[in-house]
């Protein structure tokens, strides 16, 4: 028990620091100076000089944005069945050098830099590295209960292989789905090149480096910074979950032809019964002359079954049966040696299907590439359409509400951390189906590339972020100059590009600041409605209900993680704190992207808590969406027990089963039932006030002129009876309100049947009352 409190006591701390690390930054006017540690300066404010430059930039073609990694076209990272691949998974030696240098890591790539990072030769084919250690590639370096569990540092990587001598005068693709955190690559003694950030994949072109008819050596050195030494990397504060370092995701060659596809994008451009799409294609040539490519487009539908849904190639999931356009010429291009083109299809009015989580419907489109007229490759891309928008308080795929009933899923293991495997993945997608859940944020960071293509084929519905994570003002200053969170963004939304399932891209999580903060959001913002104005845009704040950054940015929609009961305040204020928040923002959809609680042994409080919070965040309107955290217990700077199951995926505690009955559960909405029937009541009372008072002036008529009662009766009847009708009626109405929202939308509102109950009560009753002394007066003055 005292572990567990002060596992607490430690967790709340952290909170707050972070909370009193909001007080504002203003950087001094002209050039600032700070330390990236000892022996490195750097101009955050107004320079860039000393940082390695991102190593991805945009170039635009015509109308299209299309993203430049280190020379050449940043790709779909699909696996294409007309390519050949070959794997650098497997042994590797390893080198651990806790004396390396982190400032040098960030430091522009300069003759004398590169001279000092190569100054022991472990880049040099005659190196002996006979006693390095041996690793299994890909994987953590820093394993939990591994010898190198606390490390963060510097590590040497070298392996030998061999590419088929057919690929000689191709072009030879370098990929690392993903390093952290920053790495630079030699190819047989040739700097390659480097790439900062540790969950996006990053490629070489290295054809001009390779020796076709023998041995080649590539070396890595990943250096994965310590956390809070340094702002200028992404994230830097010391996260709530484990920094994991090395090549832990796939390294991989991909040879294609000199000209070749490099990317096929799917962009919904009117959903009505039949759809119009734009289809974008990248076509390179790595040839030294210029060459006439053309283009062909077909367009099938993609058939799953549990036999392939775990097959990542989208060739592998297509229906020959199911063809929705024929082949069909898009484009002849003449290109250039060294350069690209960009080639546009518009096709209009296709029988496509929309996709949505009850209804994951999916196509593929094969692009067959020609050059001279002779058939070079076919490229396949996985796609869906949908639309997602906000309006007022409501989410919408589609044009019609949706609720997001969420779970958070760090992507992390016992045995494996952050390597994973695609049937690893598909377990515990299924678990989060099991729980009745539509909706998954991907934390803290792009989760392996296989997760989206799952979520796609299952659906669910995703929130994938950047790691901005608890980022202050200064933080958010430093990365205006520095550019690398712009960077992860690219490749992350170039990346997952025709992922239907992908619907918001969140920007921050639980950052403090304000001026910096807004900045930073707004250019984030604006270059994602930039270059893909399909999806919503969002950061994760900690609660604030003053906090108009969402606003001030251009953000979307509210997104908050709320931890009352939890961090702050108590569980019994959340009600009223959220009808506050939303008073003061009415007209915007709010998402609660975070809330949950710590098992520790005790997991009948934790499901008790999980019952209360989703009473209350269920039952509001304005509430689009509820995410707990999180699915799976995981590893941070303590153990973390918020999970609905355990680490090893072996236990579903209580908590679990709380949440697959809410979720699988009729949406109940309640407007503040007190608050909505007293106003409500209020309201209408001058209404019924209205028939009591006719009813009263008829019995003054009757009684000061009984012999014009015929004459005057019928009007003052017809009128009352006009007004009790019209009564009756709006309490009917609710009623039926109340009946089409609980069986025909989805989503029950007990408050407009009760106040339509309440209504046709009162009116009974007032009209009884008024006909009673109507009865009375007749009865005892003998009129009538």
């Amino acid at each position: 028990m005292v572990i567990m409190f002060l596992v607490r006591l430690f967790s709340i701390l952290i909170v707050l620091l972070t909370t009193l690390s909001s007080m504002q930054y203003y950087p001094v006017e002209g050039t600032r100076q700070f330390d990236l540690n000892s022996g490195l300066q750097v101009y955050a404010t107004s320079s860039r000089e000393g940082y390695v430059e991102p190593s991805l930039k945009l170039e635009k073609a015509d109308d299209v944005y299309v993203p430049i990694q280190n020379g050449i076209v940043y790709p779909s990272f699909e696996l294409q069945k007309s390519r050949q691949y070959v794997d650098l998974g497997g042994e590797w030696r390893v080198y651990f050098d806790p004396y390396d240098s982190h400032d040098l890591t960030l430091m522009r790539r300069s003759t004398d830099v590169l001279k000092e990072l190569t100054k022991n030769g472990f880049h040099l084919l005659v190196y002996d590295d006979s006693n390095w250690e041996v690793m299994q590639i890909p994987s953590p370096f820093n394993l939990i209960g591994s010898r190198y569990e606390h490390y963060q540092g510097v590590v040497w990587y070298r392996r030998f292989f061999r590419v088929p001598q057919s690929s000689k005068r191709k072009f030879v693709k370098l990929v690392f789905q993903g390093v952290n955190y920053f790495t630079d690559v030699w190819v047989n003694e040739f700097y390659v090149g480097y790439h900062e950030g540790g969950f996006t994949p990053f490629v070489f072109d290295i054809s001009s480096y390779l020796n076709y008819s023998g041995d080649n050596l590539i070396v890595v050195r990943v250096d994965n910074i310590p956390w809070g030494i340094s702002k200028a990397i992404v994230p830097y504060a010391v996260c709530d979950w484990k920094n994991y370092g090395g090549i832990y995701r796939e390294v991989y060659l991909e040879i294609a032809e000199p000209v070749h596809i490099d990317r096929v994008d799917v962009i919904s451009k009117k959903l009505d019964e039949l759809v119009d799409l734009e289809v974008r294609i990248v076509v390179s040539n790595h040839d030294v002359v210029a060459h006439k490519a053309s283009l062909t487009l077909e367009i099938y539908g993609a058939l799953i079954v549990g036999e392939n849904i775990m097959v990542m190639s989208p060739v592998e999931v297509m229906d020959l049966n199911n063809r929705i356009l024929p082949t069909t010429l898009i484009d002849e291009v003449e290109v250039e040696p060294g350069e690209f083109r960009v080639v546009k299809a518009i096709l209009r009015d296709l029988d496509i299907r929309r996709w949505s989580p009850s209804n994951p419907i999916l196509y593929i489109a094969k692009v067959v590439l020609y050059v001279e007229g002779f058939f070079v490759e076919d490229f396949y891309v996985q796609f869906g359409v949908r639309d997602v928008r906000v309006n007022a308080i409501d989410l919408l795929l589609n044009g019609e509400p949706v609720f997001l009933k969420g779970l958070a899923r760090h992507e992390e293991y016992p045995d494996t951390g952050r390597t994973v495997t695609v049937e690893k993945i598909y377990q515990d997608l299924q678990v989060i189906k099991e729980m009745g859940a539509n909706w998954i944020r991907t934390s803290h960071h792009p989760n392996h590339p296989y997760i989206y293509i799952l979520t796609d084929r299952l659906g669910l519905l995703v929130w994938e972020e950047v790691p901005v994570y608890w980022f202050d003002d200064e933080g958010f200053s430093i990365q205006i100059v520095r550019g690398i969170a712009r960077q992860m963004l690219l490749e992350m939304v170039f990346r997952d590009y025709n992922r239907a399932s992908i619907i918001i891209w969140g920007l921050a999580n639980e950052c403090s600041g304000y001026e910096w903060r807004v900045k930073f959001l707004n250019e984030l913002v604006q270059l994602v409605k930039k270059v893909d104005p399909s999806r919503l845009v969002a950061q994760a704040t900690i609660w604030n209900p003053y906090d108009d950054s969402w606003e001030k940015s251009g953000c979307d929609l509210i997104a908050v993680n709320e931890y009352f009961g939890v961090f702050y305040s108590s569980l019994s204020e959340l009600s009223r704190r959220l009808d506050d928040l939303h008073e003061r923002f009415p007209n915007v959809p709010i998402l609660i992207t975070e809330f949950g609680l710590w098992s520790d042994g005790d997991e009948e409080r934790q499901a008790e808590y999980f019952r209360k919070s989703w009473d209350i965040l269920n039952s509001k309107p304005y509430i689009a969406g509820v995410c707990w955290w999180t699915v799976f217990d995981y590893y941070g700077r303590v153990f973390n027990t918020f999970g609905a199951l355990d680490w090893g995926r072996s236990h579903r505690k209580l908590v679990f089963f709380q949440i697959q009955k809410a979720y699988t559960s009729q949406r109940v909405i309640r407007v503040d039932s007190q608050r909505f029937l007293w106003r409500s009541l209020d309201r209408f009372f001058p209404f019924m006030a209205l028939i009591s008072a006719t009813l009263l002036i008829t019995c003054g008529l009757l009684t000061l002129s009984p012999d014009k009662l015929r004459f005057k009766g019928i009007y003052v009847k017809l009128t009352l009876a006009g007004l009790i009708g019209l009564y009756f009626l709006v309490a009917i109405i609710y009623i039926l309100l109340g009946v089409f929202a609980r069986y025909i939308g989805g989503t029950w509102i007990p408050e407009f049947e009760m106040l339509g109950l309440i209504m046709i009560t009162i009116g009974i009753l007032t009209v009884a009352v008024g006909f009673t002394i109507l009865y009375l007066y007749v009865k005892y003055t003998g009129s009538g």
